[in-house]
């Protein structure tokens, strides 16, 4: 029934939930004493005795304590909600810092954040619904009882032994839903996770003409979703019928009984109403708790994820401080594998001395960022020994690791944030003079200038900065930690030729007085490296300096040699090769000229570089704008306003927003992760539940037939009411001791055919929903396609997924708890009202005054009342999650620079914002909640007023009278559970807005189908074409080019003039302000889309890899592509030999992540998928940037064969890819 140590994790929470019962406990009590006078007024209409003025009193003070219990009862159940799910996450999240660097290996990244996120939100009604509804359920009964025996021992003995078959048919499906639970929970994160592949990879898809087909491969997988879904749900269906059987039967018994001794005698008329009033009390808390058995089961299943993701071991961080005077590296014996199967390192022997520089070098794939991430703490599992300033690395404790290393890597993170508050996790408590130096010395201090200074805003995952200005952005950030060894590995893989140069001189000057061990397949980057260690297939087949290992003749020759093939290459084509020749850089040459000049200056680090280059003037930068944040305050996250006016401006920008404000770097056009998430429209309840319904319009007859039901199940259930009533009416008013048969068989027929019809409204209305759900996944991501990716620039993929995932299933509550139960409660009432109605025309406009004011009015007036606070509490929920996500995929770097521990104290004081923040809200949901049954217990209570002055004056049979209360009871009882619901669906309308949100947007580039057909000639013009993201902040001024079949073209500029941009027009991603692009003599904007994009193959700068096999991957470009033409891809992109190595070949799943790739394959991956596509036009963005040399001229080769009869734009800052040119375009800038 529940998990005694998820409880103890979570004592806050607990202890909130047991309040919850004691307050509901109190309110029970309430309800009883206002039933007790409500039956003595009844039984009043029979004996002709009118209620005293004073009970009238007594009855509003009982409504009044009875509201105010329900109030507390609900705040403390939503406070045990919102503490479970906080504290929680903070608990997965604490877990995955102790298990470091190496967590990905052990839970997968998507499930990680499912569990953090997802997971511990599935936590919350479990706290503040299923637990104390449990604990309820047992005292509830028992309260009864004690009431009830005095009156009627037998109806409540009979009552109290009914009840225990309520819980045994739970346990009797108990153990078969478990099973489903666990198929239920991991098919969702499957789908989760899929979503937010196939969102990071939409550009990919859509560049190869594959959207339409992974949207199917989705719908499949949301399809089989929904069947693991229904097969729960059968099950589930199943004991709620035998609950609803049970229960009704329960209240059939104890009525029969109660009846059955009025008849003999032995109870008075009121003992008798008193039973029938409180004999559903006897059973519904218990059926309620039945009901809330999948939200119980539901957070189970993630609660034994969570437990078990709790109980994984942790690795053995040892206690022992290092010697910094000592830095040092070293390895013995090395062997590490990531599947226990095949050896990414094999008896791996490695020295990196006192400020030494040593290299790491091999081909793509060999095992060089393997090693770096190993010798740096980033596994543990590996045999043999690693010693780190001259401690073994597993003794070392984790803060001393970080003290002594520092990792820059090409996957290093770049946070959501500022520029600021990126470098800040570097050293804490940095000047701002120590932030534009680290700058200065990574080359990227213009462009942050230019973009607004240290406080400009820098997307999730740096999306609004080029590969190399992300690169550029870590490595200042590493200069600022200033440890005494540094580890770089492929720092300069992805930036121009010289912010290239700068960065090296800077690793040559840090070198000075820094341990330096830097991996590059460069061997110009190498050649001035203390020693080489050359590796090969996971070993070091050779070591030594340049000179050493050229004479040598070994591995390292023969990829220097092939360097010779390049420079040959290059003379060929007329083009001076110089990309890895080794030219001393100036940093080289004044290292011994500074340390002779400026003895007096420690030369730690950046202060090296700084007095080296002699060039830095702080003085420019103490005008850049700088924004101090109050301590505490997160970087990023707007603090909600919980007390703004309704009407204030919205938490975070609107879709139409964040897609003008687009990246700051256009470089970023080719990025496939997005940013913010756009704030909701504000529109009313109702009108979003109506755009919910147009939207899933095909499904209103399944909606109608629910409905009716609903309605029929609620009918019976007041009919067994009123039926009880008749048979007392019967017994009171004509003296007889003759039991009616025929109401009793009603009162018994009419409870089964409750359970029976319930149901069947049941099982149909999730049906119903969950074929929703997934039209509504099935629009929303089909909305995605077409907004992908100007209108998604600057969303956040984590967010984006959320919305297919976690906030589509939100909407089961729209669907299933609102839509068909109002329309069943609408259809009730109605005939409700009419059966008073005909009986009295004063009762029944007295009974749809009391419909209309609890079940209309209310909830109107509380989502009024409500929406604008619920709404900034689900924004900033909303963010809280992206800065989970960013989080986890930063952990490395949170790591090594000590901060983990510190964005976990952040979590927790988000999480307390959100509390506090949320109190007023809670505050006054909780009190609306209230109002609706104290409401109708009062229309109750003037209801038997008004029938006791009717009966009194003759106008109405006392048996008319008692039928007419009952009706109203009755029909009070599904009205108030909707408008319960109506101000509990904040969050469910907040995902709803959101949904409707993207599914309004308009795309900024609509596709044009069928269009104009492409001329005979594949050609590209780009004819004075200007382009800005922003108004007033051109990005591209008056570019013109021409590109025929058979001619190259390089595009050639700094990080950040637009090289990346001029792609995504010609791919027609944007549509151009001035000027026109024409693809194959059309111009692209009236060009058909699938034509155009059949025309083109498109490599972004950082390939994605979806999550399937590496033959799915490829094949993406040509699905019906021969085995054949697939070898030759792969032979042309240098992959053959990879291929070989994969334990599956091409059917390897490669993962989200890509795992078993280095990044130099995984760009020839892309590569490939370009080359197999046969398209005419290649758009090729720094093809060759991970390569090392040998595989780089095979790759050259290749592309030089496969431009016969293609337009190639290439945009590379390798100059040996000018002896492919036919022609070079150089951007400068906002004018090119």
């Amino acid at each position: 029934m529940f998990n005694k140590r998820l409880l103890s994790l979570v004592p806050d929470a607990t202890r909130s939930a047991l309040l919850c019962v004691v307050f509901t406990w109190l309110a029970l009590v309430a309800r009883i004493f206002l039933l007790l006078g409500v039956a003595n007024a009844l039984a009043g209409l029979f004996l002709g005795a009118r209620p005293a003025t004073s009970a009238y009193g007594v009855a509003a003070a009982q409504l009044a304590a009875l509201c105010a219990l329900q109030a507390l009862a609900c705040w403390h159940a939503r406070r045990a909600g919102q503490q479970a799910a906080a504290s929680m996450s903070r608990e997965v999240f604490d877990k995955l810092v102790r298990l470091g660097p190496s967590f990905e290996s052990r839970v997968e990244a998507g499930e990680a954040s499912q569990l953090m996120g997802e997971g511990a939100e599935r936590l919350r009604p479990y706290f503040s619904e299923y637990l104390p509804q449990f604990i309820y359920a047992l005292a509830a009964p028992l309260t009864v009882f004690v009431v009830i025996w005095p009156l009627s021992w037998p109806a409540a003995l009979v009552m109290l032994l009914c009840v225990p078959l309520v819980p045994g048919s739970i346990m009797m499906f108990m153990k078969r839903a478990k099973r489903f639970m666990g198929e239920y929970w991991g098919t969702y994160v499957d789908l989760s996770g899929a979503f937010l592949d196939a969102i990071r990879g939409l550009v990919t898809l859509k560049s190869y003409r594959a959207d339409a087909t992974w949207h199917e491969r989705l719908n499949h997988q949301a399809e089989e979703f929904r069947q693991v879904t229904m097969s729960l749900l059968r099950v589930q269906m199943g004991n709620v019928w035998l609950m609803d059987l049970f229960t009704y039967a329960g209240i059939a018994a104890g009525v029969v009984v109660g009846l059955t001794q009025l008849a003999a005698g032995s109870l008075d008329l009121t003992g008798c109403l008193v039973i029938v009033l409180l004999a559903a009390d006897f059973f519904v808390p218990m059926r309620r708790f039945g009901s809330l058995f999948h939200t119980g089961m539901n957070a189970n299943a993630v609660a034994e994820r969570i437990l078990a993701l709790l109980d994984l071991p942790e690795p053995a961080h040892g206690e022992r401080d290092c010697d910094l005077a000592r830095p040092e590296i070293a390895a013995e014996h090395l062997t590490f594998s990531y599947d226990g199967l095949t050896r990414a390192l094999d008896d791996v022997a490695l020295e990196v001395g006192v400020n030494a520089l040593v290299g790491v070098t091999g081909e793509s794939g060999s095992g060089k960022s393997t090693l770096a991430r190993v010798l740096t703490g980033g596994a543990f599992d590996y045999e043999g020994s690693v010693t780190v300033c001259g401690c073994e690395l597993r003794e070392l404790s984790r803060e001393a690791l970080g003290r002594s290393v520092t990792v820059v890597s090409q996957r290093s993170h770049v946070f959501k944030g500022t520029f600021r508050s990126n470098l800040a996790l570097g050293r804490e408590g940095a000047t701002d003079e120590n932030l534009w130096g680290a700058l200065r010395n990574a080359q990227l201090d213009d462009f942050v200038l230019a973009a607004g200074g240290l406080d400009a805003e820098v997307r999730e995952g740096g999306s609004n900065l080029s590969g190399g200005q992300r690169q550029r952005l870590c490595f200042a950030r590493a200069l600022l930690r200033d440890t005494p060894i540094y580890v770089f590995d492929e720092i300069a893989s992805n930036v121009d030729a010289e912010s290239e140069r700068k960065l090296l001189e800077g690793i040559q000057l840090l070198s000075v007085t820094r341990t330096v061990l830097v991996v590059s397949h460069r061997l110009s980057t190498l050649a001035w490296a203390d020693r080489t260690y050359v590796m090969d297939a996971g070993r070091i087949v050779e070591s030594g300096d340049h000179q050493s290992l050229m004479r040598r003749g070994g591995t390292y020759r023969r990829l220097w040699d092939q360097l010779q093939e390049l420079e040959d290459f290059a003379r060929a084509n007329e083009v001076a090769y110089d990309d890895d020749a080794y030219v001393p850089t100036e940093a080289e040459l004044r290292v011994q000229e500074v340390t002779r000049l400026h003895p007096e200056i420690p030369l730690m680090g950046a202060q090296t570089m700084q007095a080296a280059l002699d060039v830095l003037d702080y003085a420019r930068y103490r005008q850049a704008p700088a924004v101090s944040l109050p301590a505490g305050h997160p970087s990023w996250i707007p603090l909600p306003d919980y007390e703004a006016e309704a009407g204030s401006s919205p938490v975070t920008p609107s879709l139409d927003e964040a897609a003008g404000k687009a990246p700051s770097d256009p470089d970023s056009a080719g990025a496939e992760d997005p940013g913010p998430t756009p704030a909701p429209t504000r529109g009313s309840a109702p009108r979003i539940v109506a755009g919910m319904v147009r939207l899933t319009g095909r499904m209103a007859p399944e909606l109608v037939v629910a409905g009716v039901l609903g309605a029929t199940g609620n009918l019976c259930a007041a009919g067994q009411l009123v039926a009880a009533g008749a048979c007392v009416a019967a017994l009171a008013s004509a003296g007889s001791r003759a039991l009616p048969v025929a109401g009793l068989a009603a009162v018994v027929l009419l409870g089964l055919a409750r359970g029976v019809v319930h149901y069947l409204e049941r099982l149909l209305t999730h049906d119903q929903t969950f074929r929703t759900l997934q039209l509504v996944r099935d629009r929303v991501f089909g909305a995605l396609r077409s907004l992908a990716p100007a209108k998604l620039q600057g969303r956040g993929a984590g967010d984006l997924a959320a919305l297919l995932s976690s906030d589509v299933e939100t909407l089961e509550g729209l669907y299933s708890r609102i839509l068909a139960p109002t329309l069943a409660t609408l259809l009730s009432s109605v005939a409700l009202t009419a059966f008073v109605w005909e009986r009295s025309a004063e009762l029944g406009a007295l009974t749809l005054v009391a419909l209309v004011v609890v079940g209309v009015v209310m909830p109107l007036a509380g989502s009024r009342l409500t929406r604008e606070r619920g709404t900034r509490v689900t924004d900033y929920s909303a963010l809280m999650g992206a800065f989970v996500l960013d989080s986890l995929e930063g952990m490395g770097d949170l790591l090594q620079y000590g901060r983990a521990s510190a964005f976990s104290q952040e979590l927790g004081a988000h999480a307390g914002s959100l509390s506090d923040g949320s109190r007023g809200y809670d505050a006054r949901t909780s009190t609306l909640g209230a109002l609706p049954p104290a409401l109708g217990l009062a229309f109750v209570a003037a209801a038997v007023a008004l029938s006791a002055g009717l009966v009194a004056s003759g106008a109405l049979a006392a048996p008319d009278a008692l039928a007419c209360v009952l009706a109203l009871i009755a029909a009070l009882d599904p009205v108030e559970e909707v408008a319960h619901l109506g101000f509990s669906l904040q969050r469910t309308l907040s995902c709803a807005r959101r949904i409707l949100d993207v599914l309004g947007e308009e795309p900024a580039v609509r596709d044009v189908e069928p269009g104009e057909r492409p001329g005979s000639r594949a050609s590209v013009e780009v004819a004075h074409v200007s382009f800005a993201y922003e108004a007033g902040a051109d990005v591209l001024s008056d570019v013109c080019l021409t590109v025929r079949p058979g001619e190259v073209l390089r595009v050639v500029g700094r990080s950040g003039v637009g090289k990346s941009t001029l792609l995504g027009l010609i791919m027609r991603f944007w549509d151009v302000d001035d000027g026109a692009v024409e693809v194959a003599g059309r111009d692209v904007r009236r060009l058909g889309t699938g034509a155009l994009r059949s025309l083109e193959a498109y490599m972004t700068q950082d390939t994605y890899l979806l999550d399937a096999t590496l033959r799915e991957n490829l094949m993406l470009a040509r699905p019906d592509a021969s085995e054949g033409e697939l070898e030759r891809a792969l032979a042309a992109a240098a992959l053959a030999s990879t291929v070989a190595r994969l334990p599956r070949g091409l059917d390897t799943p490669v993962g989200a992540g890509a795992s078993p790739l280095s990044d130099g394959e995984r760009q020839r991956v892309g590569l490939c998928r370009a080359l197999l596509s046969q398209a005419p036009i290649l758009l090729l963005d720094e093809p060759t940037s991970n390569l090392d040399s040998l595989n780089e001229a095979a790759v050259l080769r290749a592309l030089d064969e496969a431009r016969a009869g293609r337009a190639v734009i290439l945009v590379s800052h390798r100059k040996v890819a000018a002896a492919l040119a036919t022609r070079t375009l150089v951007l400068t800038g906002r004018a090119s």
